[in-house]
């Protein structure tokens, strides 16, 4: 992406997405992600098939991102598979769940805060991305966007 005064464009995006989320601001972080496709998880470079993935996930269209993990009962382990799997319906049977018995006022009995649908989407989406990238290690140029602190950026 372009610097502007030696910072770098998606330098300033992923650490606004940062402090949106550690704000409790999910729904605008995963809007600035949508609009600016920036993907603060992946960080591999664009990637059309993790577009449509994120793209699914966030929408709740969980029917979709199933059919999209099954090539990979090929490449993973059984045991790996399943687990896949299991972060979307996961993901799939907390949004049922909640949406019939939990009302949006109250949230979850224990919680200091209520389930933010937005927020466990983004969460689903950064769970599914280990499966279909190697860990990123700290000789990797994309290490430094593991190791920022949420808070970089401070408001006074």
């Amino acid at each position: 992406m372009a610097a502007t005064s030696g910072v770098d464009h998606g330098d300033v995006l992923f650490l606004i997405v940062r402090h949106l989320r550690a704000r409790g601001l999910a729904a605008s972080a995963m809007a600035l992600l949508r609009e600016s496709c920036v993907d603060t998880t992946w960080l591999c470079g664009a990637s059309r098939e993790m577009h449509l993935l994120r793209e699914w996930v966030f929408a709740g269209e969980f029917g979709k991102a199933r059919a999209f993990l099954q090539p990979l009962a090929n490449v993973l382990s059984e045991r790996e598979y399943a687990a896949a799997l299991r972060v979307i319906e996961a993901q799939q049977n907390t949004e049922r769940l909640h949406g019939e018995r939990v009302s949006p006022a109250h949230g979850h009995p224990g919680r200091s805060r209520p389930w933010n649908v937005h927020e466990a989407r983004l969460q689903c989406f950064e769970d599914l991305v280990p499966f279909f990238r190697e860990e990123i290690g700290p000789d990797d140029g994309e290490y430094k966007y593991l190791t920022m602190p949420s808070e970089q950026l401070v408001t006074r």
